[in-house]
């Protein structure tokens, strides 16, 4: 190498050369070369450090030539330090040991440990060899260390390994020269480079070594310790636990205690329930102190992710403490219990345990009693297929809350976060919010219900924001997920959009977290859908990655009205009227039978006036209207985007009550202007100016669009704007209107001027003629022969944004009376039987059913249309099959989609060629799979000739 360093200066050459620095000794040649050739010549030297996370993806799925699940990559990622070689053998021992397999083209895995992933024969062999190269003294330390959890103390390990303090100087520089140790930046502390160098050498030990080294790493910890090994206390405890099979383990006791009640100070859940876990474990079965600590694991496993064990723990922790110490207290330690469970979303797991509770209550009428009854009842509504889907003011829900309020009283400090369980809350109704108002003075009133009802959105938000982040602190998710979605709600509604986003963000990061669907879920919901509101867009987008949403059971009970009304709503401001009656007649009952203070009463109110409104219809008015001056403006009740008064206004313009009308939208400007919510504020003129448009009044109306849209523009309505430049465009089309926005129309109706997108110049004819199609689009035609995809395309194009199962489609596409509909190449043939009509109802209505749950993000009511769905596909297929020729194996519905999308896929692809610009309309605008669909841009309106 020297030699060829002399010749460098007079020629262009690039040598690379690679080596392990950890095996240049000085008595290599190597070692001289390297500090010869900078007097020959100039080199570069690049240490080569571990792959990253990246980087390991990215060759796990070079080697694996597929996707490898995120568990895998931070497992072998961990183990590895990113070395090459032990990435691409770790794969490989993986899959031959069948620890990840494909399934359905797809690698799959749990999340992995050492201890489960073993470790391959080649990376045992190569470190093997390096240990070999080293001392005995130097393996014998590094045997010992390997008993530790992670980093380890010098002179504890030195201790264990029976080494004197200068051999194991010795025996730390050489393996730190070897590169199998690294200092962890303090003097006496060093862990393994490699956690398989750890690994490899604690599987060499026989199982009886095990134990004994992790009791003696134990009891050297607590000599090396003294008094301070309390300190020390979770590794201490893990070792003892490590050896629980030896006597004397019971030792390890007080310090798994301690490491538990460390990270209860720290609000680290997982962490607490794990070490109290190791304490019960280690203690004997008759030790007194089993009860207390089984109720504090119950507990803690009740504020992490597994309701099911925590259920468990507790019911035997609650049977243990009424057989020791009486039922009160087990009725005490029950109610403490379902807090954590109801918050966290583990509904069956409370019920279960409120009816445990409930029989050592007893004759109890306190807090306690209160606390278990609550989930009881609330058990009862959501079993109750009649319940019409929000609180009622019953005798039995006023009892609850009187024995609750003898002991919070819904003051400030009992309902701050981690007082009084939430789902008391609801109990506790007001006859007005002037009540309210005077029972709570602004500085004790730090609760998301109370500014909920109040409307007092500035001064909720730092409020909800403090509750928030100290909730988070707490580790306690649900409670963060209410007060940053109450956050988000409130910046929405005064129109404080960049705020209300990273609010959102926030609540949203939190609420992909949950274990299971929940009420703090559904607030995000609420929240999404009053962005929307505020913006007027994206109605017809699916609310989705907002967490585990709305999903079955209590939730789904607890919700049903509003979730219905703002259905309603929906479907309303999307046009689809007789969608949105069904719904709105859903929850007139609702309307009818719940108080005024009842949860989310107001907004259900709002949504039934709203839906008349944008539908122009007066169904049901009377009621929605009485109710809404009776329950909502006498008491004055407020909620975020909605005010009782413009709904009012609203109402009596639909009924030609127009100077009535106009005072409550004047006293709707005054509330909100008072509250300082600008969006709704805008929204006022805007309504008032539409009652004009729709009475053909434009004098008025004109003035008050130009006002709404002055308000819309700067707070960033940009579908509002969106809807009052269209109006004022038609009510003077020579007008010049200036906007930064352009104008177009939007899917939704244009408020009921019979405002219409414009349509594509040209016309767009796609019809049948005999054995040709005559296909136009932007003034350009062509003609193509018939086929059976065009059928399907032809379906789709008559019914835009409707979405079609693909045995609906092939049905619907062949006419009725048929006969059948033969699809050759799928091999499937779909009888007409008088049952299809029954079929093709159920399947409409389940689409729909399907719609609404994806669009507010119901996990529970999705899967049980999916699953209907599904059974009918089957029932479907038992027509598959003519003369009683054996049906193919396959699922119908999989060999229709795949039929179907081929032959809609093949005709456009055949369009393209003879009409390039309706080939690439449809391309961009037909959705495939087992729905089907036709989904125009929501500004560009094609009204089909078919």
């Amino acid at each position: 190498m020297r030699h060829v360093a002399r010749f460098a200066a007079r020629n262009r050459w690039l040598l690379l050369g690679a080596y392990r620095d950890v095996e240049v000794t000085a008595e290599q040649p190597l070692a001289d070369a390297l500090g010869a050739l900078p007097r020959e010549t100039t080199y570069e030297h690049l240490a080569l450090a571990g792959l990253g996370s990246t980087e390991v993806e990215e060759l796990l799925e070079a080697v694996a030539d597929q996707k490898v699940p995120d568990a895998v990559v931070a497992a072998i990622t961990a183990e590895t330090s990113g070395n090459p070689f032990f990435i691409r053998e770790m794969l490989l021992h993986l899959v031959e040991e069948g620890k990840i397999v494909r399934r359905e083209g797809q690698w799959t895995a749990t999340n992995l440990t050492v201890e489960e992933m073993g470790i391959p024969r080649g990376v045992r062999q190569v470190i093997k060899r390096r240990l070999a190269r080293l001392s005995e003294s130097t393996n014998r330390l590094l045997r010992t260390a390997a008993g530790f959890t992670s980093s380890f103390r010098f002179d504890v390990a030195a201790r264990v390994a029976n080494l004197d303090e200068v051999d194991a100087l010795d025996a730390i520089d050489e393996a730190l020269t070897a590169q199998l140790l690294c200092s962890t930046g303090t003097a006496e502390t060093f862990d393994f480079t490699h956690a398989l160098v750890r690994h490899t050498l604690y599987a060499e030990l026989s199982p009886p070594r095990q134990v004994r080294l992790h009791r003696q790493i134990a009891e050297a910890m607590e000599q090396v310790y003294g008094e301070r090994a309390s300190e020390h206390a979770a590794e201490i405890g893990l070792q003892y636990f490590r050896s629980k099979d030896l006597p004397g383990a019971e030792q390890g006791v007080p310090y798994a205690i301690a490491a538990a009640d460390g990270a209860a100070a720290t609000y680290a859940r997982d962490e607490e329930a794990a070490f109290l876990r190791v304490a019960l474990e280690l203690l004997p079965d008759d030790d007194p102190r089993r009860p207390v600590l089984l109720a504090r694991f119950g507990l803690a496993l009740a504020w992490t992710q597994d309701g099911e064990a925590a259920l468990k723990t507790a019911g035997e922790a609650a049977r243990l403490i009424g057989a020791a110490e009486g039922h009160a207290a087990a009725a005490d330690y029950v109610a403490s219990v379902l807090h954590a469970l109801y918050e966290q979303g583990f509904f069956e797991a409370a019920f279960t345990l409120a009816r445990q509770g409930l029989e050592y209550a007893g004759g109890r009428r306190d807090a306690t009693w209160a606390s278990i009854k609550a989930i009881d009842i609330i058990r009862r509504e959501s079993e109750d297929p009649n319940t019409p889907g929000i609180t009622l003011d019953t005798a039995e829900r006023r009892e609850v809350a009187f024995a609750a309020g003898k002991r919070w009283s819904l003051s400030a400090s009992a309902l701050a976060v981690g007082a009084a369980p939430p789902y008391l809350w609801p109990f506790f109704t007001f006859s007005s919010r002037a009540e309210l108002d005077a029972a709570y003075p602004p500085e004790t009133r730090n609760l998301r219900f109370m500014n909920f009802r109040l409307g007092e959105y500035r001064r909720g938000v730092p409020i909800l924001r403090e509750q928030a982040a100290e909730a988070e602190r707490q580790g306690r998710l649900a409670a963060a997920v209410f007060g940053w979605s109450g956050a988000f709600r409130f910046h929405t509604a005064l129109g404080e959009f960049a705020e209300a986003l990273e609010a959102r963000d926030h609540s949203v990061a939190l609420a992909t977290r949950l274990p299971a669907p929940s009420t703090a879920a559904a607030t995000v919901i609420g929240g999404e859908d009053e962005w929307r509101m505020a913006h007027d867009e994206d109605w017809d987008k699916p609310m989705v990655h907002l967490g585990p949403g709305h999903g079955q059971g209590t939730v789904a009970a607890w919700y049903r009205a509003s979730g219905l009304a703002a259905i309603a709503r929906i479907h309303a401001r999307m046009g689809r009227t007789e969608r949105a009656l069904q719904r709105l007649a859903s929850v007139v009952t609702a309307i009818e039978k719940a108080v005024g203070a009842a949860e989310n009463y107001t907004r259900i109110a709002w949504d039934a006036a709203e839906t008349l409104w944008l539908t122009e219809r007066t169904d049901f008015i009377d009621v929605i209207e009485r109710n809404i001056r009776e329950k909502v403006i006498i008491p004055d009740f407020r909620y975020p985007m909605t005010d009782g008064r413009l709904a009012l206004a609203r109402l009596c313009a639909l009924q030609r009550r127009d100077d009535e009308a106009v005072e409550w939208f004047a006293k709707a400007r005054a509330v909100l202007d008072e509250q300082g919510a600008r969006p709704l504020r805008a929204i006022v003129d805007y309504d008032e100016a539409l009652m004009y448009g729709r009475r053909g009044d434009r004098e008025r109306a004109r003035p008050l669009l130009h006002t709404a849209l002055e308000q819309f523009r700067p707070l960033g309505m940009t579908g509002w704007a969106r809807r009052a430049e269209a109006i004022l465009a038609q009510l003077d089309p020579a007008a010049e209107i200036p906007s930064a926005i352009e104008v177009v129309a939007t899917a939704a109706p244009a408020d009921q001027l019979d405002l219409r997108a414009q349509a594509v110049p040209g016309g767009a004819i796609f019809r049948q003629e005999g054995e040709y199609w005559l296909l136009t689009y932007e003034g350009a035609s062509t003609r193509v022969k018939d086929a059976r995809g065009l059928h399907y395309l032809a379906q789709l194009l008559q019914h835009p944004g409707h979405e079609f199962h693909v045995l609906d489609l092939l049905t619907q596409a062949s006419g009725e009376g048929a006969g059948a509909v033969r699809v050759a190449d799928g091999g499937l043939e779909v009888l007409d039987a008088p049952a299809k009509v029954a079929y093709r109802q159920r399947l409409a209505a389940l689409r729909v059913e399907l719609e609404e749950a994806e669009q507010f993000n119901d996990a529970g009511r999705a899967e049980r249309a999916r699953t209907e769905l599904d059974a009918i596909a089957e029932q479907l297929a038992a027509a598959v099959g003519l003369g009683g020729r054996d049906r193919p194996t396959s699922s119908a519905a999989e060999r229709a989609r795949s039929a179907v999308g081929k032959r809609i896929r093949t005709e456009i692809s055949r369009i393209r060629i003879a009409h390039p610009a309706l080939g690439g309309h449809l391309a961009a605008t037909i959705a495939t799979g087992y729905f089907c669909a036709y989904e125009p841009e929501r500004d560009i309106a094609v009204k089909w000739e078919l």
